[in-house]
């Protein structure tokens, strides 16, 4: 099917009459050695007239940084901003500088962040055949990523390769039973996202996978978590097949992992290194994340609270930065 998904789209959308609309823009990287993995996100939610900000970054197999600003009180109408002048929330901006194609991403402060998102394939709509899982309206693609960041005053230079993804519709955090999202690339020519949450108690996924900058929606995934424990989320098998039957095994061996909470929902951001077989029998290592959340009881809080706290310590504290 053609890309439905237009330049316009990359502006915010007027709100519908649901309290819980939000309009979200996310970026993830990981560099081509593998050792590093970021994401950016910044939400906005218009009946609160509130917007929130956050930025992850792992290296080496270890937390780096943690940058929160919730709760912002969104100034001004926010259907008068426009992403060519940057949105921004606290210290996070994220500019467009060609439409579907390029953003720049920057966090200020003593902790900074500068990367160009270039992409590597045309915005994929994941409401192309009403598979939609989470959003009311909802596209992706992969690219490339490079620039720098200074984290405690060490510098590191950025290139490697990330996913986009933009939202915007109805999104309740408190009545989602939770979600699997799970994006990595191998290069320039092979990358893909999956996604499955259950609804009315049937089971729904969608993703797609992009070849040489295209990208083919995925006809199914058999995804398989091999790590130990209920919800550690770290390694993972998957068998993925797109529409047009192409297929491919990925394994995934989680590197590090950040756990986060909101509205009730437990959530791991993990850092892997996959490993993706194609049909003709080659082998391509790629790096990604994988992303599990689910909905916690109170004593699954209070067991997951040891890891947790130090998450939420890192982010007051690099808030004032």
């Amino acid at each position: 099917m053609a890309n439905v998904i237009a330049t316009a789209d990359e502006e915010l959308h007027p709100p519908g009459a649901a309290a819980h609309w939000q309009e979200s823009y996310y970026f993830n990287w990981v560099d081509t050695t593998g050792a590093a993995l970021g994401f950016a996100r910044l939400g906005y939610r218009f009946a609160q007239r509130q917007a929130d900000a956050v930025v992850i970054t792992m290296r080496g197999g270890r937390r780096e940084l943690v940058y929160g600003a919730v709760d912002q009180p969104i100034d001004g109408d926010p259907m008068a901003f426009r992403s060519a002048d940057g949105l921004t929330v606290g210290r996070l901006t994220l500019r467009c500088t060609e439409p579907l194609r390029r953003w720049r991403i920057t966090l200020d402060g003593r902790d900074e962040i500068d990367l160009t998102w270039t992409a590597l394939a045309p915005a994929f709509d994941f409401g192309h055949n009403g598979t939609e899982v989470i959003a009311h309206r909802h596209f992706e693609h992969p690219g490339t990523v490079s620039g720098r960041s200074v984290i405690r005053g060490r510098e590191h230079q950025i290139r490697g390769f990330g996913t986009r993804d933009k939202s915007w519709g109805p999104r309740d955090w408190g009545n989602i039973a939770g979600w699997d999202w799970i994006s990595a690339q191998f290069g320039a020519d092979l990358a893909f996202t999956v996604t499955q949450t259950t609804v009315d108690g049937q089971l729904a996924q969608s993703g797609f996978l992009s070849r040489a900058g295209r990208s083919c929606a995925v006809a199914g995934f058999d995804l398989r978590y091999v790590s130990p424990g209920t919800h550690s989320a770290r390694d993972a098998e998957i068998t993925i097949v797109d529409d047009e039957g192409t297929s491919i095994e990925v394994t995934a061996r989680g590197i590090s992992q950040v756990p986060l909470f909101k509205s009730g929902l437990l959530l791991r951001e993990t850092h892997a290194r996959f490993e993706a077989r194609l049909q003709d029998g080659s082998h391509l290592p790629g790096a990604g994340v994988l992303e599990h959340t689910w909905h916690a009881g109170r004593r699954e809080l209070l067991t997951n609270l040891p890891a947790l706290l130090p998450v939420v310590k890192d982010a007051v504290v690099s808030r004032f930065r």
